[in-house]
């Protein structure tokens, strides 16, 4: 299937980051840029991944770290981790009862450290994504 590589972090001293940015850095950057626009995606995001919130919030939060870094562009960043935020509230827009709304706001990734084993009461209200928030 297609992929698309994610850009290095900005850090990234491999041989390739270097090259593209001392060649042409407007260029360099531009190709981030577009990289990322593929990638905020909403359709990239649903076709994907396994968990599209989580996925969409992740991508966000990168993305207003990058634009805290990339003054340059950060207008752009802004609006591609705002599309994602959108996504995720329309992805939420979907639900058909507010007990589907709790269920995925109470769904949990792997890397939740909390390991309450109050097992899948789901009226109880976690709601681990909204807090991921």
């Amino acid at each position: 299937g297609a992929y698309i590589d994610k850009p290095h972090p900005l850090s990234c001293c491999c041989r390739p980051c270097t090259e593209g940015f001392h060649a042409d850095s407007l260029r360099y950057s531009m190709r981030r840029i577009h990289t990322y626009r593929a990638l905020a995606s909403p359709a990239w995001i649903s076709l994907t991944s396994e968990d599209p919130i989580l996925a969409a919030f992740r991508l966000s939060w990168e993305l207003e770290r990058l634009a805290r870094v990339e003054n340059e562009f950060k207008d752009t960043y802004l609006e591609l981790s705002d599309q994602c935020k959108k996504y995720t509230c329309e992805l939420l827009h979907q639900c058909r009862s507010t007990q589907e709304v709790i269920a995925v706001l109470n769904r949990r990734s792997e890397e939740d450290s909390d390991d309450d084993d109050d097992e899948d009461d789901p009226q109880q209200l976690k709601l681990s994504r909204l807090k991921l928030a």
